[in-house]
């Protein structure tokens, strides 16, 4: 009897901690709902507003790596701003000029989380708004598949992420130009962005039976490769070594997302003609980044290493809206609501399980 007692005072608690996530979500996606039907780019920017402060208002205990990223943004008043200071450090120049030039503004780590949540944001609205056809579904995805929780957990890796989404419209488009000069400038926030690059010319690839046996194929070679990749990583650069000195994790977002790739190529046969070659693309992302979290458990690798996934993941958040709006025959309403409750689940899984983010502490700078 106790135990069904914490149990339910527990779960009731965690709920609680959860609540900040769950109304900057519901008043963001209003604001994106009423930005869809008027076009009125205010409830564009109100829709920005909120999402923003969540990220950039939070305390430093909130997100397993926030604490070394704020103290590391406040240490660098001690360098000056020069191309000297640069060189001492090893790696990111993009990262840390970024940091060397805001602590100017002030001594106050608030300064350098809203600015990774001003960038993440801007960066997820630009793309949702170019791209989506159902802009509230995409924004909603991008909330519920986490992609916006990154910006707590890891922030110089969403930085980076955002930063590549914006080659997202390129790589549709087929401007390699423009998609490698954002891949390039990712890469400047945090290395791991680099592999994107020669991948454009695979995911413009028509899919077909034949793709999908050569990324498998080609997730299982470099799978084999993984160990040896990271511990030449952890060489270069320390902090790679706490890929090497964990093991295991991330068994469950493998299968959703095994999943989730096996549902969007069984759609591909149903999407409209003309939207085909864009969605192939999509897929193609979709693909490879589910295969990373396969090679990644297969390996037996720290599950962390999975975030390397997010970059391509993202297109997914499109890929429910072609579905959608660019499906021949319209899937019915009880399947929405089933996909919506599962997405919902999702989130709330990832809340209370990943990157220590709950409970939100506000910033007692601000009280």
């Amino acid at each position: 009897m106790l135990t069904v007692k914490y149990l339910k005072h527990y779960s009731t608690n965690i709920i609680i901690n959860m609540i900040p996530y769950f109304v900057v979500l519901l008043i963001s996606l209003l604001f994106m709902a009423a930005y869809q039907s008027t076009k009125n780019k205010i409830f564009l920017v109100l829709c920005a507003v909120p999402m923003i402060i969540l990220i950039g208002f939070r305390s430093a205990v909130v997100g397993t790596d926030t604490g070394g990223y704020c103290r590391s943004f406040l240490d660098k008043v001690n360098y000056s701003l020069s191309s000297d200071t640069l060189k001492e450090f090893s790696t990111e120049p993009g990262w840390n000029m970024l940091n060397l030039l805001l602590v100017r503004l002030g001594q106050y780590y608030f300064i350098i989380l809203t600015a990774v949540g001003t960038v993440c944001t801007v960066a997820a609205l630009y793309v949702i708004n170019k791209l989506s056809d159902f802009k509230t579904l995409s924004l909603f995805i991008y909330f519920t598949l986490s992609f916006y929780l990154f910006a707590f957990a890891a922030s110089r890796q969403a930085f980076a992420i955002a930063v590549y989404m914006c080659s997202l419209p390129h790589l549709i488009n087929g401007n390699f130009k423009k998609y490698a000069i954002w891949v390039v400038a990712a890469t400047m926030f945090h290395q791991t962005a680099l592999v994107a690059l020669p991948l454009y010319f695979f995911f413009r690839l028509p899919f077909s039976k034949k793709i999908l046996t050569l990324s498998v194929v080609g997730g299982l070679v470099t799978g084999a490769l993984i160990p040896e990749i990271m511990a030449f990583a952890a060489t270069v650069e320390d902090r790679y070594s706490v890929y090497t000195e964990y093991e295991g994790g991330g068994e469950m977002f493998t299968v959703f997302y095994l999943i989730l790739s096996v549902f969007f190529i069984m759609q591909r046969s149903k999407i409209q003609l003309k939207y085909l070659k864009k969605y192939d693309i999509l897929l193609n992302m979709l693909i490879f980044g589910s295969l990373i979290y396969v090679v990644v458990t297969l390996s037996g690798l720290y599950g962390e290493v999975t975030r390397f996934a997010a970059y391509f993941q993202i297109s997914v958040m499109i890929l429910w809206a072609y579905l959608y709006k660019h499906r021949i025959t319209p899937l019915s309403s009880l399947f929405w609501l089933i996909t919506i409750i599962g997405h919902m689940g999702y989130f709330y899984i990832y809340l209370s399980k990943i990157g220590h983010i709950v409970p939100y502490v506000f910033n007692t700078a601000f009280a």
